[in-house]
């Protein structure tokens, strides 16, 4: 008689069973992320974390073979040898020294592996062809794990599970194996839903991100998605850096949490975008414009620091998201202006020692011009000089400015 509970779960809703694949038990760490994958004939996949989920180690014992890969930053080793070299194109395989590019899909699919140099530019390695969901119709010449948006896929025991690192993802059924974190804010949507069954439209990078944009050393416009934990991943760009390095300090000395919102909800997907100019959060571009040394000097000679600034715009797109209300204040401009000056950007400027802590914040949203910081998280002007030029910069930006449509 077949048996019909194919699927079971735990209290917490994640999956411990799918007799589909001949798992019989799964078991989780405190973070709901799964530590061991327990077959019916006695294969296991065990995983080990860092305290903040970041994935380290996976341990497979299938029959008689065991093989133990672990992530050390952007190198991969199995079985103690390093095989892998990750960068934001594909690869290099340490064992060769060869790169091998990764030609993607707008929803960054890997879809061919191009390696071995030649005369005609590079040998195709592999080639990937996806159903909407993810599943491979088929992967000829399957090298390398990544795959579907570029997201490592653990076939061995026929698992076929992607690790989008905040949750696993079973392309099969287009279903993540744990609820959403923040499922109860989303009760329109299924718990383990992915990307609100349109995944011709949407990614979930992470399970949760900040989409950092980007020039390449080419110059072309690229993006690293940040969640707050896999910093150590980020491409060698400054701009990048700048943004981590934002977050990093506003959040270590208590502030900075709109913009721990905007890194870890998946449903925010905002983008933070170079500029040379001003902060401004763009709502219709879904992006916060950022210059990372852009500090603000207060009319009493307080200066906020460019990551206290960020903080703000975060504010403004998170207020944005969860459509808060907003009405004419003679003084700030608008009550979602007040609220955000008064709000998260006095608290970050506290917590990040820029304001003393009995200040009352902005007089105004006028009180205070731009001045150029020494570095994206100090409030110490880097000159006069170089602050006038931005202010005029700016100036002349606000005067040839047409507002995005």
């Amino acid at each position: 008689m077949e048996q019909t509970d194919k699927y079971t779960y735990d209290a917490n809703g994640n999956l411990t069973k799918d007799l589909n694949k001949g798992i019989t038990g799964i078991q989780y760490n405190y973070l709901n992320l799964p530590s061991k994958v327990t077959f019916s004939d006695g294969s296991t996949i065990a995983y080990t974390y860092a305290a903040d989920g970041m994935k380290l180690r996976t341990l497979h014992k299938v029959g008689s073979t065991t093989t133990t890969t672990d992530y050390c930053g952007n190198v991969i080793y199995e079985n103690g040898v390093r095989k892998y070299l990750l960068t934001e194109e594909g690869y290099v395989s340490l064992n060769d020294g060869i790169y091998h590019y990764f030609y993607k899909d707008h929803l960054g699919n890997v879809r061919l592996v191009i390696g071995n140099p030649t005369n005609s530019g590079g040998q195709v390695e592999e080639r990937n062809d996806y159903y909407p969901f993810g599943g491979l119709i088929a992967d000829l010449g399957s090298v390398q794990p990544y795959k579907y948006n570029g997201k490592e896929l653990d076939t061995k025991k026929g698992l076929n599970w992607y690790d989008y690192g905040a949750r696993m993802y079973d392309a099969a059924v287009g279903r993540f194996t744990t609820p959403d974190q923040l499922a109860e804010k989303y009760y329109s949507l299924g718990l383990y839903v992915y990307c609100a069954s349109n995944p011709i439209k949407y990614i979930d990078p992470t399970g949760a991100d900040m989409v950092i944009w980007y020039k390449d050393e080419k110059g072309r416009q690229t993006s690293f998605s940040f969640n707050g934990r896999n910093a150590a991943n980020a491409p060698q760009n400054s701009f990048v850096k700048d943004v981590i390095a934002a977050y990093d300090y506003n959040i270590s000395n208590g502030g900075g949490e709109n913009m721990q919102a905007v890194a870890t909800d998946k449903k925010m997907r905002i983008g933070v975008v170079e500029t040379g100019y001003d902060n401004v959060y763009l709502p219709n571009a879904n992006a916060i414009r950022f210059n990372p040394t852009a500090g603000l000097k207060l009319d009493d000679g307080n200066i906020l620091s460019p990551a206290t600034g960020l903080e703000h715009e975060a504010a403004h797109a998170v207020n944005n998201k969860k459509g808060v209300d907003s009405k004419i204040d003679n003084k700030y401009g608008t009550t979602e202006e007040r609220s955000v000056i008064k709000g998260a950007e006095l608290k970050t400027a506290k917590a990040n020692g820029e304001l003393p802590a009995n200040h009352p914040g902005r007089k105004s949203h006028a009180d205070g011009q731009w001045v150029v910081t020494r570095s994206v998280i100090s409030n110490k002007e880097f000159s006069t000089k170089s602050s006038e030029e931005l202010r005029k910069k700016i100036k002349e930006f606000r005067n040839s400015y047409t507002p995005e449509p």
